[in-house]
């Protein structure tokens, strides 16, 4: 059975497994999350949806294609800006799942959508908060319109192998590991998709 969850402002909404469920009762626990039985809204990417292929430079300097790992790995999606505490209080909980799970095939991309102005300090964000995973540049802002409307932060997507979003929180920070790891264990254990044989 595939999964979906979709959580705007104080509204978690979710179809499907009881995985997913059990896990986000954690969030609970700490009063973030709110659960509705419901279609995602208007505006949303829904799940069967093609996610957009993007390519963006990264604080290291490399060149990250989205398209590298949808469809292969389990993604972790956040979209996210200096000046948004939420954003920057969630950081350390993704860089200890990338440590934990990076070699199982799940990676953190952090997508700052700080302008040319603000841009400057989000390497030695990256830096003080010991973020390892890929952070990467949307300087105008395009990438992020077609992934959200609503343009609200933090944008946080979990993508599964088979890169349909299992997981969305908008305008919500995640306050420890434990919130979303149950997920993201369940998803790293489905298999890897193998490519269509040649007709």
């Amino acid at each position: 059975m595939s999964t979906s969850a979709t959580l705007r402002g104080n509204v978690f909404r979710r179809t499907g497994s009881s995985v997913l469920m059990k896990a986000m009762r954690n969030a609970l626990a700490i009063g973030a999350l709110a659960f509705f039985s419901s279609a995602c809204g208007a505006g949303a990417l829904s799940q069967n949806q093609g996610l957009p292929d993007f390519e963006l430079l990264a604080t290291s300097g490399e060149v990250v294609r989205m398209s590298d790992h949808l469809g292969k790995d389990v993604i972790l999606l956040t979209f996210w800006d200096a000046r948004c505490d939420g954003c920057l209080r969630q950081m350390p909980a993704f860089a200890d799942l990338y440590t934990a799970y990076k070699d199982r095939g799940f990676i953190v991309l952090a997508v700052s959508v700080d302008s040319p102005r603000t841009s400057g300090s989000v390497a030695s964000i990256a830096a003080d908060r010991e973020m390892t995973f890929p952070v990467l540049r949307d300087l105008d802002g395009a990438i992020f319109a077609q992934y959200s409307a609503r343009r609200m932060l933090p944008y946080t997507l979990l993508i599964d192998r088979r890169g349909n979003v299992a997981i969305r929180l908008e305008g919500k920070w995640i306050a420890s590991r434990e919130v979303i790891e149950e997920p993201i264990v369940h998803l790293l254990q489905e298999p890897v998709p193998q490519p269509s044989p040649p007709q």
